[in-house]
């Protein structure tokens, strides 16, 4: 609080009338806040000699005291909470309940939670003087939730007549009582009882056809839930007999349904597998549709839960038909000259008879007769090529079959050879046809493997594709059956395997100056023989060789490379030796013995006259012999036709090759006698 500035002998410290210091200054903390809170004047008394004087601090701010109740820290949802302040002062208190809810209330406020959690309560107190305090109650108001209370069991289905399990499905835990209400079981229906847990009720519907189940679920905390119900239901069960089930067509069928469960009111509804029904536990049905079977299905819906079930038997009526007559053996077939079988087939069984008829083969050619059995009756047309078989079938219920026949045929027989069918292509190959029946008339048809065809007995063939070996197909057509055959040589022609020739260069221009090319074999790896020709009359049988061509222009690169089997491929590339300088003589002398020797000439195949310009200079550069678009050497006289010195000569010279290229070349010559 500080000192009294005044000398004196004594001083006196009064805080609401109690004396609580002597001495010349004191601090805060000695006042006594939580005593008589409602005195706030601080007063000094100051005596010195019997004198005495006093100052008076008025309106000490004093924080005041505070302690929170809470009355009941746990219940359900919703909760209503009670708190109780303690305070010594008249205060303000805002109360801040710990779920978003905040309000200025007084010392013994209400407060109700919607939904379950924790929640920490706070409190603040402002007195009237502006001091405040707050407090965090250690304490927390837990709101225990109301279980939910569901069931692992979907009601709506309609179950079997088996066991079937149901737990509860919801907030509950293990620590809370599950109280399920089972007094419409009957003992024998309840196979396993949950008690108190949650789980599972084992039932079976045996003795009526639904029952409801109830659960309430009471809390660790006392919470109790709402009584949760389901209504469990079974399916209704039934079956049914049939008699005339089976006959000839029209089929008259009657139809009776039992039921399993005398307690239960089935109401039933028929399917005939034709596409009508019926109604009713007695019905018939007369089925008109032969050669048929059909499935029956019977639908019972129970009036009792509205549950439905189905049950069907397949297949359990059959309509006889009049018995169909086919064979085994497709009459369109053009049949090997060797043993066949043909059966019946058709709606006749093993119980039926089979009359055949076969007056039209000859003994020997009936391999085994089939009696009135449904076959096979095993043959072979050794005399004729065509033959017809007749059969009528009586079922078991005496229904007659109309007179099936079938035409039976062999095909023709033949054979083929060839000559030049292997080589190198292109292959020239020669076929003929060899028949093998004397008795057919047969017309040739020819396949040659390579898309290609052709006709008669005697033919020829050229393949080009190498390295492949081809499948030849010959076709007979008997003109008598109208049957064909086919016969095919595999890989009876084979055109040897061609190499791919094929080489790279490391230049396709090269230049008079340096004229040498590489060339770098690429050819399939099945070459083993080469030969160049390098277009000027040069050749090599190098894999990869390196050649130096002479002159100028283009020259036509050749190389043929040859396989195992002696074929060969070529192939041909374009080299271009082009001009880059002319190369001087760097002297001449007019009285050489050699012509010539006897001028100064620069010439060469690859220079055109036209855009030929060449000077020669003294050695004072006075120009001692020009030509231009001309290309013609200086004999070493002067313009007058006196000869020059003897001595060096300065020569300038600018031309146009073959290609229509430009050059510039200097250099000096030495002129002689």
């Amino acid at each position: 609080m500080g000192d009294a500035n005044v000398e004196a002998s004594r001083f006196t410290w009064v805080f609401g009338g109690d004396t609580i210091s002597d001495g010349k200054g004191i601090n805060s903390n000695v006042i006594p806040l939580g005593v008589n809170k409602s005195k706030r004047d601080l007063l000094l008394k100051v005596t010195d000699e019997g004198c005495s004087d006093s100052y008076t601090i008025q309106n000490i701010k004093v924080i005041p005291d505070l302690t929170v109740q809470v009355v009941d820290s746990l219940g359900c949802e919703p909760f209503k909470a009670e708190f109780i302040a303690k305070n010594s002062e008249n205060v303000t208190y805002d109360w801040d309940y710990g779920d978003g809810v905040s309000e200025r209330s007084d010392d013994h406020p209400f407060h109700t939670y919607k939904e379950d959690g924790f929640y920490h309560l706070k409190l603040k107190v402002t007195t009237d003087k502006g001091c405040t305090n707050s407090v965090a109650v250690d304490s927390i108001v837990y709101v225990a939730p109301i279980p939910t209370v569901g069931f692992s069991l979907d009601p709506s289905p309609c179950l079997e007549k088996t066991d079937h399990q149901v737990s509860y499905v919801g907030s509950g835990d293990q620590k809370d009582t599950y109280n399920w209400d089972l007094s419409v079981f009957d003992p024998q229906e309840i196979i396993q009882n949950p008690g108190t847990t949650q789980g599972p009720f084992t039932f079976n519907l045996l003795h009526q056809p639904k029952a409801p189940i109830g659960l309430q679920v009471v809390s660790k905390y006392g919470c109790k839930s709402e009584v949760g119900k389901i209504e469990v239901k079974r399916k209704p069960s039934f079956s049914f007999t049939a008699t005339g089930n089976i006959g000839c067509v029209p089929l008259k069928t009657s139809f009776s349904a039992m039921a399993a469960d005398p307690v239960d009111q089935i109401n039933y509804n028929w399917n005939f597998g034709d596409g009508t029904s019926d109604s009713g536990k007695e019905t018939s049905h007369l089925y008109s549709d032969p050669d048929k079977h059909f499935s029956i299905t019977l639908s019972g819906l129970s009036e009792l839960t509205g549950c439905s079930d189905t049950t069907s038997k397949d297949t359990l009526v059959y309509v006889a038909p009049i018995p169909t007559v086919g064979f085994s053996l497709d009459p369109s077939l053009c049949l090997e000259k060797t043993d066949h079988q043909v059966s019946y087939l058709g709606s006749g069984d093993q119980k039926d008879t089979y009359n055949w008829d076969l007056s039209a083969f000859d003994p020997a050619e009936i391999i085994q007769n089939p009696g009135t059995t449904q076959g096979p009756f095993t043959f072979n047309l050794i005399n004729k090529p065509k033959a017809p078989i007749g059969l009528q079938v009586v079922s078991k219920y005496g229904c007659k079959s109309d007179i099936g026949k079938i035409e039976v045929k062999r095909k023709p027989s033949f054979s083929f050879t060839a000559a030049g069918n292997r080589g190198c292509n292109p292959l020239d190959a020669s076929f003929s046809a060899n028949p093998g029946d004397p008795v057919d008339q047969i017309s040739y048809t020819w396949d040659f493997g390579d898309g290609t065809t052709g006709t008669g007995a005697g033919i020829s063939h050229t393949y080009n594709e190498p390295d492949n070996h081809y499948n030849v197909s010959l076709g007979g057509l008997s003109l008598i059956t109208g049957c064909s055959d086919n016969m095919t040589s595999d890989t009876l022609v084979f055109v040897f395997p061609k190499p791919k020739a094929d080489f790279t260069m490391d230049h396709s221009i090269v230049y008079n100056d340096k004229p040498e090319v590489r060339f770098e074999n690429l050819s399939s790896p099945d070459s083993n023989q080469f030969l160049w020709n390098f277009g000027d009359g040069s050749t090599s049988t190098d894999a990869s060789p390196s050649y130096k061509f002479k002159g100028h222009g283009y020259r036509k690169v050749l190389m043929e490379a040859i396989n195992n089997y002696q074929c060969s491929d070529t192939i041909s590339k374009q080299v271009l030796v082009a001009f880059s300088r002319i190369f001087p003589p760097n002297a001449f002398s007019p009285n050489a013995p050699n012509a010539t020797d006897r001028e100064f000439k620069l010439s060469q195949d690859a220079i055109q006259e036209k855009g030929y310009h060449l000077v020669i200079l003294s050695r004072w550069n006075d120009v001692v012999f020009e030509t231009k678009n001309e290309i013609k050497g200086w004999d070493g006289k002067l313009k007058n036709g006196d000869y020059a010195p003897a001595g060096s000569y300065v020569w300038k010279l600018d031309f146009v090759d073959f290609l229509g290229r430009r050059h510039q070349q200097s250099g000096t010559v030495t002129l002689l006698y």
